[in-house]
This record gives structure tokens, sequence and C-alpha cells, in this order.
């Protein structure tokens, strides 16, 4: 009990950092549990803090400007050297001290007793009987003297002269027993990775993609990677780089009631073509310590957390940092491309609306389907980028309106046009859209027809109706706003008048509650 110290000592991570401590466990960043909430401002590395040993447990936010915050956990864990104290003294109070003096008495039997002896042998018996109260009295086990924090991760602020960045999907691909939960009862167990639990997932699991993609760009967008200016168009045209993330390793560990994930990520970044592949790295990250309680898990808030952790380890690395500020990287490249010419045949062009539906093809791609317009009678195909950009094949299936298949090769790809080209296998000739005789002009008010794809295969070269509504600015390109029926799988198909002649490339649709009949296309021109 001597011993039972009520102070410990905080060594932070960094310089001049903030440390919010609260008695319980919390959020991340927001420590709102316990009454003696302490805050308090650490100029260098270390800060010596009080505590009280009647609280199992503290939770320690380290904060500093421009870097993502930090909740530790700090804990009762470590044996009280006290007790030993206490227990010894028990010991030798009741089972030496007490037989000497009550031996010393028996030997004076009959010898009058002087009042110091009785004083004593009064005394050794109450230390005898009352001492062991000492064992229930202050703490067993004892804060850590020390309590070091991580090193926060920075946050990578986007510069003015750096490209602006999007993520474009963020997967899944753990293999068998890579998904895996540890539970310990204490934390003195945790220390000595005496678990209490394990178990780990049989299966894999994959997914292409998943709904933390909007959750990072909503995160970019804080960090000044993406315009939010342009409101419904800062994903449009922008010449952004783009992110693609897949979770290999997954783990869960639990501790008391506390928990922390941890994530083995693959990022890549691309330019603004699918095919260059600029730089790949593998993060391997942990999400703050948060308390939760059973049936009171929320796996959002933590894989969060361990997302943009790793996502901003990504950016901040060398390579990537030299790609962010490289204007001419995707320019150098495209100019690599040698150019692809297009031959025409007059009679096989589209020359009415009944065989505008005849060039338009269904792409199939791994995990799902878009839409396709013949540009060429020997098999040249344009579509969306954004329909072929997730399928890592260079080959994909398309269908025709006759129920005829072919394979098609992606030769070219271009994220800040989101238009791809594809060459079919099967020699041709196929009725095609002329890009020689496409208009420049957008005439509002006039009557258009969508063909395509929307949601199965099944409705293939599906034909809706409406006006072009309007032309529309993003960045420095232009795009074909309409009211016509759009919907998943009609990207890439072909926006035509009445006459069968191509007018634009089907490329998007604005949703929403209460929100109909707002659709873009690429312009054909």
């Amino acid at each position: 009990m001597l011993l039972a110290n009520n102070t410990t000592t905080i060594v932070t991570g960094q310089d001049s950092t903030t440390l919010d401590i609260a008695s319980g466990y919390s959020s991340i960043g927001i420590n709102n549990i316990g009454s003696n909430n302490i805050t308090a401002f650490v100029p260098e590395r270390a800060k010596t803090i009080q505590i009280s040993n009647k609280v199992n447990s503290y939770s320690v936010t380290q904060s500093r400007n421009g870097y993502l915050p930090y909740t530790l956990p700090i804990a009762r864990y470590k044996f009280n050297p006290g007790k030993a104290i206490d227990i010894g003294v028990d010991f030798i109070g009741t089972f030496v001290m007490f037989p000497v003096i009550t031996a010393i008495n028996s030997s004076n039997t009959g010898v009058a007793a002087s009042p110091v002896t009785g004083l004593v042998s009064e005394s050794v018996l109450n230390i005898g009987t009352l001492s062991w109260l000492d064992l229930f009295i202050g703490p067993w086990k004892l804060y850590p003297k020390i309590n070091t924090m991580p090193a926060l991760v920075k946050i990578p602020y986007r510069t003015n002269d750096e490209n602006r960045l999007y993520v474009k999907s963020v997967g899944v691909d753990i293999k068998k027993n890579n998904l895996k939960e540890t539970y310990y009862k204490r934390f003195k167990a945790y220390y000595k990775h005496n678990a209490t639990l394990t178990r780990s997932e049989e299966s894999a699991i994959k997914h292409r993609n998943t709904q933390f993609a909007d959750t990072l760009n909503h995160v970019l967008a804080t960090w000044n990677y993406q315009d939010t200016n342009r409101g419904f168009f800062s994903h449009v045209y922008n010449g952004a780089y783009y992110l693609k993330c897949e979770v290999n390793d997954f783990s869960i560990v639990g501790v008391d009631h506390y928990m922390f994930v941890d994530f083995k990520c693959n990022w890549k970044i691309y330019g603004t073509t699918s095919d260059n592949e600029i730089y790949s790295y593998t993060t391997d990250c942990s999400s703050s310590w948060l308390g939760f309680s059973e049936g009171d898990f929320e796996f959002d808030e933590f894989a969060t957390d361990v997302f943009q952790r790793s996502m901003a380890a990504f950016l901040n690395t060398d390579e990537v940092q030299k790609c962010l500020h490289d204007k001419n990287a995707t320019a150098s490249f495209i100019k690599k491309w040698a150019p692809i010419n297009i031959t025409e045949t007059a009679n096989d062009s589209v020359k009415s609306l009944d065989e505008a539906i005849t060039a338009v093809v269904t792409v199939v791609v791994s995990e799902g389907h878009g839409s396709g317009c013949i540009i060429s009678p020997d098999g040249y195909v344009i579509t969306n980028h954004h329909v072929t950009t997730e399928d890592t094949a260079s080959k994909v299936k398309i269908l025709f309106s006759n129920g005829d298949s072919a394979m098609a090769t992606v030769l070219r790809s271009n994220a800040e046009y989101d238009l791809a080209i594809l060459k079919l296998d099967k020699p041709g000739p196929y009725k095609y859209f002329p890009v020689d005789t496409v208009t420049h002009d957008i005439p509002i008010g006039d009557d258009v027809f969508a063909i395509g794809t929307p949601e199965s295969i099944f409705l293939g070269q599906t034909l809706t109706k409406g006006i072009i509504s309007g032309e529309r600015s993003a960045g420095d390109k232009t795009i074909i706003q309409t009211d016509v029926s759009i919907n998943p799988g009609n990207s890439g198909g072909a926006l035509v008048n009445t006459s069968g002649h191509l007018l634009g490339i089907v490329n998007a649709k604005m949703k929403g509650e209460g929100v109909q009949g707002i659709g873009f296309a690429i312009p054909a021109s």
C-alpha cells in the first residue's frame, strides 16, 4: 500500500501535442466518459499526470494540428509491490511476533507482568489480527510508470501545385485464415500474449469494391484533393490521379472493453489512363483504440479510421509525392500511344435509328456490364473508362443485338475523358457510327434517344426517349445534359438524334431522393 503511485508519465510521439485524458473508454478523439478528465499541452515529449488507482483505465488521446489524432488506453495491470510489504508485515506480525510474545508471557507465568510487556502483547495481537485488512485496502494493480504513445500520422494536405486525386475503388481480397479475431480478458494478458479467444475466417473473402471508396473520397475532399466547388461535376474531367486500395489482411483485437482493427492494404496510384499504374505500396496500419460494449460494435468507425491512416501513409511516401507534383506524367505516357487509324465504308455506316440500335453493343466485364458504340466497320468500339477500369483482364466480352458474341481487347482508357477504346477480335464488317460526321452543335430541346443495356444483359439495346436539356461545363470540357431515362448499364451507350446520328456517349446520371431525369453524355465531337 505504501508504493501505490498516483502518477504516470505519458511519452508522446511528437513535440507540441495535446493530450486529452479521460477515465473509462471513448470514441476517436472524444473523451467524455468519467468525471476527472484532463487536457494537457505537452511542449516537449513527456508529461507526468495525476491518476487515480480507483479507476481501472484511462483513454489518452494525442492530437496535434496537421496530424491524425490517436487514442490509446492505459490500464492498471502491474502488480503493486507494496502489497508484498503488506503481506510480509502481516505474516511477521501474526506468525512470528505474536507467537514469540505469547511464549514470553507463558514463561513468565506467576511473575507479575510489566506494563510494557502487556502493551507489546496487546499491540502485536492487534497487528496480527487487524493488519490483514490491508489486503483489502489499496490497489493490487498499478498503472505503468511510463506509457509511450506512437508517432502521429501526418495529414498530407494538398498544395496548389499538386494534382487532384480520387479513390476509384476500395476492394477486399482476403485469403483463407487471413481474417483474424483475438480477444484478451485483461491488459496483463494482452501484454503477455495470453489470448482468451482466437479465431480466423476459414473461407476467402473477395469484393471488387466497397462503400469505403465514397468515405475516403470525402476524406480526400477535406484534405483539399478534390474540387468540391464544382458540386456534381467534382468527379468529372479533373485530369485527376486515381487510387485503388485492396485489403489483404484484416485482424480485430479486443482487450477488456477496448478494441482496435489492423488492415494490411495494397495501394496503387494511376494516372488518367487506367493502364498506367505509376506506383504500388503496401501499408500495415492500425486504428485508434476505441471503447465498445457487447452488442455495440461499430465496424464503420474503426474501418474509416484505419483506412484514412493507411491512405495518409501511402500519400506521404516520397514516390507518391513526386507523382502528385508531376504535371506531365500522364501526358508523357499518352504521347507514347500510336495513332489509331479508323477506316470507314459508306455501306456499313448508320443511316437510321433502326441501324443505330445494331451499332450499340453490351460490354460484359467480370462484375457487371455496360454498353458500347461501334465506330468503325472493322470493329473499334468506344465505351466509358469506368465500364472497363475495374476489370483487370485485357479482354472483355461483347454481346450484339442479334444475340451473337465476341471478345474484344481493351486498347486505350482515359479517366480524364471517361472514355475507352476496344477492338473486336472477330473480323467485320459491322454497322458503325461514322466519326467524321458527328456534329459540334448541341440542339437544346431536340428529341434524342439513348440506346444501351440498362440493369440486365437481357435488356440489351433498349431504346429510351427524351430531349437535350442543356449544355454544361466541367472544367475546360463540355457535357450534354438530357432527361432521357438512364440506368446502370447504360454507361458507354449511344445518345442519338431521330436520324440515328451519334450525338454523345452516355456516361452518368444524378441520383438522389426526389431526383429524376438528369443524365449526362460526353459529346461525340
